[in-house]
């Protein structure tokens, strides 16, 4: 999957140094969340500041998502809390199971069939891809008629579209 690179400014947190990431890694790359240690969950990642590779996990915290940047880093690419550095990341290994649906192919506002599950047959429009508190990805539905509904994401494969 393709790398993300973005600008970001090195912030203190309480246990370690993070840099805020733009984008939601989890529907981004269509990864869940997995379990990092008991009471936090994150999303692993390959990550690259100041030519220095490290592996990682982006967490959510208060509605935004944070890459902690360990001490060890920081000190070899001689940054500091306020500097503001290049940041590189890429998914960690392969998708997890039942996420390996390309994030291209489930993006909102296009058009999908549900392949499996509760809604099977059904059709519509993709809205408000999401990974939920558990780390499955989600999404809404909107058929023809203004019906909505909420499915797994690994359940929808995109709709050819036909041309006129």
């Amino acid at each position: 999957m393709k790398s993300e690179r973005f600008e970001a400014v090195l912030t203190a947190g309480h246990k370690e140094d993070a840099v805020e990431v733009p984008f939601d890694p989890a529907t981004h790359w269509s990864r869940a969340s997995e379990s990092l240690r008991p009471g936090r969950r994150g999303v692993r990642v390959d990550a690259e500041i100041g030519g220095h590779r490290f592996e990682g996990a982006v967490v959510s915290r208060s509605r935004r998502h944070w890459l902690p940047v360990p001490a060890a880093v920081c000190k070899a690419a001689a940054i500091a809390v306020g500097d503001e550095v290049t940041v590189r990341l890429a998914p960690h290994g392969p998708a997890a199971p039942g996420t390996s649906t390309p994030r291209a192919a489930i993006a909102n506002g296009s058009a999908c069939v549900v392949t499996a599950g509760r809604h099977k047959g059904r059709a519509g429009r993709v809205e408000d891809l999401h990974a939920s508190a558990t780390g499955h990805l989600t999404i809404t539905v909107v058929e023809a008629d203004g019906t909505r509904f909420k499915t797994l994401a690994k359940n929808v494969e995109a709709a050819a579209r036909r041309r006129s």
